[in-house]
């Protein structure tokens, strides 16, 4: 076959050069008609569609290498040469030229085939009748059908991409997405415009934000990403990768996504063709700004602190947020109990809070615990995105005293110094006439002065914040007075000593009772708190932390029992029975039966709930059971002392109530007295009055000057001034006045520094603030005029109610004359400032009454409420008055449960600007009272503050 080689490579050569190219060209065709109509097809974005189009491309592609594959095989191979090019061209000629070659290819494979030779020639005169052109002719008509093919396949592409050269370009993108994002960006919107809105609590406008730089913005901003659309029927969404929120229309031709912050965010617009995006080239970069915690601040913390060395714990905090504050609380946590107070209610718009409070360890909260105390501040925020949020100051933990630690204390140092009475008594019984007369009343006065003053210690200490109850206090100090007052002629001194000794021993009994059974009724708490820890550890899975709280209240216990030991005959009996039933606590918990160490608890709870004496008979008390009898009287006590002054307190306290009615009916009878007299000739005067000082106020500044200068002195005078005018339009000629006499302040003082001024903003017109003050000087003469007729025309309309209660504040005045008279000596004595302040309270009622009976009803009235303050600082209570404190103050800000802030300062008066703060605040303040008996008592303090 070698000579026929150069044959068939003449054929083949006739028929590759134009075939070949038309096939290729055929094929390149196919794949651009599958590649642009197969984008229509996968632009749809479902996975069935992108398979079918990668399908028919792979399918394009996988044709040409079939194609390049056969033709390499075909062409050297002769047969398939022959039938590729001589057939199409002479279809009797190649199949002869076949049959014969078939014939050399045996000849070659088998020897009785017969000659090769012969063979080999044959083929090869057959191959040399072949017509190269032939074949061309043949293969010019197979390449021009090809020809005809791409065409069309051309024509058909064209088309698809006519129909939407995008879609195509969108198509290809989709076909080629990964992980459903697409590889290309593509341009979606056109006049990209982004607004941030923060969320409203942070009351802040909107702004506008730049695509292309990164925004820190707050948690819960609602972006709202505007523009136009580039091509119409694409579904566009923003998506941060995560989420996606749909474009809509804005009814302006645009399309507007609004996007809420919540994490930190990449957004970037995109369509969405099924499940493949195609993201913008230009994404929107967002930071989250969370809403931080409260920062709070408490003063000192973190601190510990031992009750009993304090009275009052201090507490001053300052709140911070970066948006706004809603709350403060100031929470206390011991053990698993915790109490929270509401120090300050906001409205969210300050970021900024300071405020104080005052604990004392007589807090119902602190005098309950046993365990440390953690007491924190803590502030909410006002975030309504995340939820709100509490910050948390540092601590300051109280370490409470032993449960009676502070009423054994004050029972010790009580009955300390009622030994040194005793001692007195003894050295009285025992001097035998050693010392002169004169001597001995020394020796005497000496001795009962050391024991006056020890009482007084005693009574003035505080104990672990307990202090001794005023009414006991008062009694004590009665009996004192007694005990050193110089005796009368024919008194016996050993027999007056004698008393004080019965009467203090007996105030002092009923002191360590009511303490034993206050204390044992805590020390049950405690023990209750003893069983609940027994059943945690045995019936829940806490165990270590139950185990804890029956261990810390099994030590309290212990210390309690034996404070309560020392506290009378009740107390040594609640005390014996505690640690008695505690030993029972503490072998059971030794060997681990907590079942019989709760029980054990709950039956010392029980008892010690019911402090009653374990002998003798509760209900009749007496000195056998250290309990008071029946109805608080003593039973056989050898000493009625406090009972009869408990007698004189609640006549005190009686006369003090019924007296203060008396004022309230002299107050109304006034009041309804002014009401009735006519002043209706008066309205067109002070009408005109009101415009004159009005008129003469023109040249004056405006508030807003630095406080403290002789500008905002004038602005003040301008505000009281303008309030005397209004007040004289209504004929309120009381609050005219008032208002006069602090404008007149007012502008004396602006006047003052206007003439040696000390900056620009004591700079003010002396003419015009001389004008102003001479009128408004004038227009107060008037007005006091008028006050003074009005009140005696009131006075002579409720002459009669006056009269009558002239008489009855004789009455009073009696009856405070025979309490004075009963406080000086024997069993009642008062102290030596209540004693006073009570015959004050008599010498005024007594000129009150005078007043009232002569129809001078201010006077009497101003001389009734002086003595009912007197009266009121001479009733300290009865001795059996439990309370220590009495409840104090809050000196925080105004709290949810209506707390007044009592903590502020008084400013100093070279502070200036402070100072004309506090003067205008106070005014104001007592601008709005009119009523109530203590009205002109509360202005003249308040004056007084501000000179």
């Amino acid at each position: 076959m070698n000579d026929a080689t150069p044959l068939l490579s003449r054929l083949a050569a006739a028929w590759r050069k134009p075939v070949g190219v038309s096939s290729r060209q055929a094929l390149s065709a196919l794949f651009m008609c599958a590649l642009f109509a197969g984008a229509h097809l996968a632009r749809i974005g479902t996975p069935l569609a992108r398979i079918t189009t990668g399908s028919l491309l792979l399918g394009s592609i996988a044709l040409f290498f079939v194609r390049w594959w056969k033709e390499r095989r075909d062409w050297f191979d002769p047969r398939r040469t022959l039938e590729r090019t001589l057939l199409p061209a002479d279809k009797k000629l190649g199949e002869r030229a076949l049959r014969a070659l078939s014939l050399v290819q045996r000849t070659h494979r088998e020897d009785g085939a017969g000659s090769k030779e012969l063979a080999q020639v044959h083929f090869e005169r057959l191959l040399a009748r072949a017509s190269v052109d032939a074949v061309a002719e043949a293969a010019d008509r197979r390449a021009t059908t090809f020809r005809r093919i791409s065409l069309a396949l051309v024509l058909a592409a064209f088309a698809a991409l006519a129909v939407g050269p995008p879609r195509v370009l969108e198509g290809i993108d989709v076909l080629l997405a990964r992980g459903g994002r697409a590889p290309v960006p593509m341009p979606w919107l056109d006049a990209l415009r982004v607004t941030a809105q923060p969320p409203s609590y942070l009351r802040q406008s909107d702004r506008h934000l730049f695509p292309s730089i990164p925004a820190r913005l707050p948690a819960g901003t609602l972006l709202s990403i505007h523009g136009v659309p580039l091509r119409d029927g694409r579904q566009l969404v923003l998506t941060d990768g995560d989420g996606e929120v749909p474009f809509v229309s804005d009814g302006r031709g645009g399309v507007v996504a609004r996007w809420t912050v919540e994490r930190d965010a990449e957004l970037v617009v995109a369509a969405r063709f099924g499940k493949v995006l195609i993201e913008e080239p230009d994404k929107v970069t967002v930071e989250n700004q969370p809403d931080e915690l409260p920062v709070v601040t408490l003063e000192g913390a973190p601190k510990t602190l031992k009750l009993a060395d304090v009275s009052r714990v201090e507490l001053r905090y300052e709140a911070l947020d970066d948006h706004g504050l809603r709350q403060v609380d100031l929470v206390l946590r011991s053990g698993g109990r915790e109490e929270r107070r509401t120090l300050a209610k906001l409205d969210g718009n300050k970021t900024s809070e300071r405020g104080g409070h005052a604990l004392t360890p007589r807090d119902p909260f602190l005098r309950r615990m046993f365990l440390p105390v953690v007491v924190t501040v803590e502030a909410r925020d006002d975030d309504p995105v995340g939820g709100p949020k509490w910050g948390v100051s540092e601590a300051i933990t109280l370490i409470p005293p032993a449960v009676g630690e502070p009423e054994a204390n004050r029972y010790a140092a009580l009955l300390g110094a009622r030994n040194l009475t005793t001692d007195f008594l003894a050295w009285q019984m025992l001097e035998k006439g050693e010392l002169a007369a004169k001597d001995r009343s020394k020796e005497e006065r000496r001795r009962a002065e050391r024991v006056a003053d020890a009482m007084q210690n005693a009574v003035d200490d505080v104990y672990g914040g307990l202090t001794v109850p005023d009414g006991l206090r008062a009694f004590l100090l009665g009996q004192m007075r007694i005990l050193t007052r110089a005796p009368r002629p024919g008194e016996s001194v050993q027999r007056k000593t004698e008393e004080v000794v019965l009467g203090v021993d007996v105030a002092l009994s009923t002191v360590a009772t009511h303490d034993a059974q206050s204390v044992a009724k805590r020390l049950g708490d405690v023990a209750e708190e003893a069983a609940a820890g027994a059943e945690q550890a045995r019936e829940s899975e806490k165990r270590k932390l139950g185990l804890t709280r029956l261990d810390s209240a099994i030590a309290a216990l212990d210390e309690g029992a034996e404070r309560l030991g020392t506290l009378g005959a009740l107390g040594r009996d609640l005390g014996s029975v505690t640690l008695a039933d505690l030993g029972r606590v503490k072998r059971a918990r030794k060997s681990e039966d907590l079942f019989h160490a709760e029980l054990a608890a709950r039956h010392l709870a029980a008892r010690l709930r019911r402090p009653t004496p374990s002998f003798g008979s509760a209900q009749r008390g007496g000195v056998e059971s250290g309990t008071p009898g029946q109805n608080g009287a003593h039973g056989g006590s050898p000493s009625q002392a406090s009972e009869r002054f408990d007698q004189l307190a609640s006549e005190l306290e009686q006369l003090v109530q019924e007296h203060a009615s008396e004022i309230d009916q002299v107050e109304q009878a006034l009041g309804e007295a002014e009401q009735g007299v006519d002043l209706d000739s008066l309205k067109d005067e002070a009408r005109e009055r009101a415009d004159a000082i009005r008129r003469s106020l023109g040249g004056l500044p405006q508030t807003g000057a630095d406080p403290g200068s002789g500008r905002a002195a004038a602005a003040l005078g301008k505000e009281h001034a303008g309030s005397m005018a209004q007040s004289l339009e209504r004929l309120s000629l009381s609050d005219a006045v008032q208002s006069g006499k602090d404008a007149l302040s007012a502008l004396e003082d602006a006047e003052r520094k206007a003439k040696s001024p000390r900056s620009p903003s004591d700079w003010v017109d002396e003419e015009d603030l001389s004008r102003s003050r001479e009128e408004v000087k004038r227009q107060l003469g008037w007005a006091q005029e008028q006050l003074d007729k009005l009140k005696r025309q009131a006075e002579a309309k409720a002459k009669a109610q006056l009269e009558k209660s002239g008489e009855r504040e004789q009455g009073h005045s009696r009856r405070a004359g025979n309490l004075a008279a009963r406080g000086k000596n024997g069993e009642t004595a008062l102290p030596q400032d209540a004693l006073e302040a009570l015959e004050r309270a008599e010498g005024l009622m007594r000129q009150a009454a005078r007043a009232l009976s002569e129809g001078k009803g201010e006077k009497g009235l101003s001389l009734q409420r002086e003595a009912q303050r007197q009266l009121e600082r001479s009733n300290n209570g009865k001795t059996t008055d439990t309370e220590s404190d009495r409840p104090e103050p809050s000196s925080g800000k105004e709290s949810g449960n209506g707390g007044i802030r009592t903590g502020g300062d008084v400013p100093k008066k070279d502070d200036g600007k402070r100072a004309e703060e506090f003067r205008r605040r106070v005014l104001r303040g007592l601008g709005k009272a009119k009523d109530g008996r203590l009205a002109p008592a509360v202005r003249r303090y308040a004056e007084g503050l501000l000179e």
